[in-house]
């Protein structure tokens, strides 16, 4: 279990209807908020909630703190927490945070890997109308967590605080855009550098080799790239690299100089290093790699085109009021009364201009929303919501091997089948949601898993999909009696053509099968159902690994 506070840069984003708007809006997701549920508040309504927080936060005038607490409780892979536990588990954070008389909104997200809730926390006490900050309070959270953990039976998560705040961000920026870190970067590279080294210029070479270089930074060391636009703290790449212990072993601080590159050196011909910093992905091939990149740098071209070009539309506009402004009256015109209408003429011309930038700037905006570049994994997200199958196996690979560009075969790319048509929404790692009507499932890559109250057409659907992607092999039902019972009541009513790895369940369905269905075409055997099934899939799926054949449907 992870408890994370999230910090808004943009105290006008932590107003608490504003948070409670995003938190509860679907995002065109059917099934992303799996539950809400209020404390200490008059209303059971998430939005109704958050106008009673701000009224609460009103009556304080004097502090100039954020008046707002988010907080984000996050469960492992396969934890899923009933409602009545999620509410206990929130009173408990809340309460060890000092906010257990406070208002606050719980909101639980089910669109993603990882079930996780969001607790929008009024810092003003609702009778006191006095705020409270609770001071180190990622200390008081691994506290918490480590507790719950233990009542509810949790898996145990480590929650000591990163003491390298580099890392932290290195990792952060690492899972959000899916590129490699200058820091993993160094790291790889320095590491066994420096235990080879023998002195400071040894040391200096090899890493120049790598593209990185030592620089003197205040009382430390930063670690920089060839270009020296990317900088790190040495101490941050390992402890190791610390000005202390490297002066202990090498002597006083030997700035690194080129002229004293041994004979034997790569960099001795060239004057280049071997291999520098490029941000490569840590997901996907180079090829999936190239074509975002290439699609980035077109997204960019057609807002710069089309921004200049509303900003030349503007300037004409703007000159042709500035000539309706010259007013060419005659001389008789007294001169109290020219200035009057030259006034009127300004007034006019600048509430004209007023309205050109408020129409062009909202069209900037709407063109600047819809050239905006993605981000590589919100990309292969896309990617793989369109059916693209190495963008879902990349994204499936992530987390899962060693930061490292990954290589993907056609036999990988057989392993995944996908019924694009079908699909709502991915996630970071490759989990596909279908919706069929309001029914939402989810597949993993080696299963399917269905919702406790999936209806028969979802259930239809599942079935149905299970016999594309498991290519007819039986399929193995893992679950509650009830989804069992579920699962053979609509294979035999909609008489699909499977079969169950169950014997039990397998014999319940083939007595339930229509009768007609049963005169009409004599049963076949499994090998059978399996060529039928591969003639129907062929040209519009993937076969998948024998090792993931039997394995089916969980809930």
């Amino acid at each position: 279990m992870i408890a994370k506070r999230i910090d808004m840069r943009d105290a006008a984003k932590s107003r608490a209807t504003r948070l409670a708007k995003y938190v509860t809006d679907e995002l065109e997701r059917a099934g992303r908020v799996a539950g809400v549920f209020t404390v200490n508040c008059i209303s059971d309504d998430a939005l109704l909630a958050a106008k009673e927080i701000e009224i609460c936060q009103a009556r304080n005038t004097r502090t100039r703190e954020d008046k707002t607490y988010h907080l984000l409780l996050s469960f492992p892979d396969g934890e899923r927490p009933d409602g009545d536990r999620l509410r206990e588990i929130a009173a408990a954070a809340a309460k060890a945070l000092g906010y257990g008389e406070h208002q606050r909104i719980a909101v639980v997200h089910d669109d993603t890997d990882n079930l996780h809730m969001h607790l929008i926390i009024n810092k003003i006490h609702p009778v006191r109308h006095t705020i409270h900050t609770p001071r180190r309070d990622f200390k008081i959270l691994g506290e918490v967590c480590v507790n719950l953990e233990r009542d509810y039976a949790l898996t145990p998560t480590n929650h000591e605080p990163g003491k390298n705040a580099a890392g932290v961000k290195a990792r952060d920026m690492e899972a959000h855009s899916g590129a490699e870190s200058f820091v993993s970067y160094a790291k790889e590279k320095a590491t066994p550098l420096l235990a080879a080294a023998q002195s400071w210029d040894a040391l200096h070479h090899g890493l120049a080799e790598a593209g990185i270089f030592l620089r003197l930074r205040g009382n430390g060391l930063v670690m920089v790239d060839q270009t020296g636009a990317v900088a790190v703290k040495a101490s941050a790449v390992g402890r190791d690299f610390a000005k202390g212990k490297l002066e202990k072993r090498f002597g006083a601080f030997v700035p690194h100089d080129a002229s004293r590159t041994p004979l034997q050196s790569p960099m001795q011909s060239t004057g280049k290093p071997e291999s520098t910093y490029r941000k490569d992905p840590l997901a996907g091939t180079s090829q999936l790699y190239q074509q975002y990149l290439t699609e980035k740098e077109t997204a960019w071209k057609d807002q710069k085109a089309q921004l200049a070009a509303v900003w030349d539309e503007q300037k004409q506009i703007m000159r042709r009021i500035a000539a309706s402004e010259k007013l060419d009256l005659p001389r008789a015109v007294p001169y109290h009364r020219k200035r009057l209408l030259r006034l009127q003429a300004r007034n006019s011309a600048n509430a004209a201009i007023a309205d050109v930038r408020r129409s062009m700037g909202k069209r900037r905006s709407e063109i600047k929303a819809r050239h905006k570049p993605l981000g590589y994994i919100e990309w292969l997200k896309r990617e793989a919501e369109r059916g693209n199958i190495p963008a879902i196996y990349a994204l499936r690979r992530r987390g899962s091997v060693a930061p490292a560009v990954i290589n993907i075969t056609a036999r990988d790319l057989r392993s995944v089948t996908v019924i694009a048509s079908k699909i709502s929404h991915v996630t970071g790692r490759g989990t596909l949601f279908y919706r069929t009507g309001e029914d939402i499932f989810r597949d993993n890559g080696n299963h399917l898993s269905l919702k406790k109250d999936i209806t028969e057409q979802g259930v239809k659907a599942a079935l149905m999909i299970a016999m594309t992607k498991f290519n007819g092999q039986p399929l193995a039902v893992n679950g509650s009696d009830e989804l069992k019972a579920h699962c053979i009541n609509v294979a035999a009513k909609a008489g699909l053509d499977l079969s169950f790895a169950d014997p039990d369940m397998e014999r319940e369905r083939q007595k339930r099968v229509l009768p007609d269905s049963s005169r009409d075409a004599p049963s076949r055997t499994a090998p059978e159902r399996q060529e039928t099934m591969k003639e129907q899939t062929h040209n519009r799926s993937h076969s998948i690994p024998r090792e993931q054949q039997r394995r089916g449907m969980t809930r």
